[in-house]
């Protein structure tokens, strides 16, 4: 799909109603709070083109990695 597409189709499909998800605010603000230091924009370059999907794929896996351990580590 191209974003001519995807536009026509954001601005004219009809949207059903849906029951919100179930938030757990406490486990929410927790999280926040441990990731208020993160405040920032990032622009990658490269010199030859690259799989950028696969690479930010691997970058969330390595944060998700992280945050597991030190929530081990801390016992969150």
């Amino acid at each position: 799909m191209n974003l001519e597409e995807w536009f026509v189709r954001i601005t004219t499909a009809k949207q059903s109603a849906r029951t919100a998800m179930h938030v757990d605010y406490q486990v929410y603000a927790d999280g926040e709070a441990l990731l208020g230091w993160l405040n920032c924009t990032v622009q990658l370059s490269a010199k030859k083109p690259f799989d950028s999907e696969k690479f930010l794929k691997q970058l969330a896996g390595e944060v998700q990695k992280r945050l597991q351990a030190a929530r081990r580590r801390w016992r969150i």
